[in-house]
């Protein structure tokens, strides 16, 4: 065989094996769509969400009174459109009662709670994440709560 002709076989190979890389590609492309049409909740799971959020957590009032109703409220920001999905309030390592799942509306999410004992409370956030962004928690913040009242004393001589 000679020069040329031993080049053109082997480009015709390269060119052979190239279209074959390119094929399983798309085997491998229409296997993950196929995937997520069948099963649209493993998106998440299947496909890397690359942007982050941000969130930020307020309360108020700080300092409340005992059994006073504390409305916390998470803001959950980024920068590919409004976040979906719910926030989970935490009070140090424990969730907040009744507010374990709260949904976002237009980005943030509100736990209202009469139940946070006297002292110092640390208190942050969890986003669920969504189709577009990865989870995230919020930096903690300080809620302070006033003593439990004592009880009424009876004037009535006894």
């Amino acid at each position: 065989m000679d020069l040329p002709s031993a080049k053109m076989i082997g480009a015709g190979i390269a060119v052979i094996a190239l279209a074959g890389v390119g094929a399983g590609i798309g085997n491998i492309f229409a296997s993950l769509i196929s995937a997520i049409g069948r099963n649209p909740a493993a998106r998440g799971q299947v496909i890397q969400r690359l942007n982050t959020a941000s969130v930020s957590l307020s309360s108020s009032p700080n300092p409340s009174s005992f059994g006073q109703d504390v409305a916390i409220v998470a803001s959950v920001t980024g920068g590919a459109g409004t976040p979906t999905g719910t926030v989970r309030f935490r009070d140090g390592p424990g969730d907040i009662y009744g507010c374990t799942a709260v949904p976002l509306s237009g980005g943030s999410a509100t736990c209202h709670t009469d139940g946070l004992a006297s002292g110092s409370h640390s208190l942050n956030a969890v986003y669920s994440g969504d189709p577009d962004y990865n989870e995230a928690t919020s930096g903690s913040i300080n809620q302070s709560v006033g003593p439990t009242p004592s009880p009424a004393r009876s004037l009535v001589p006894s």
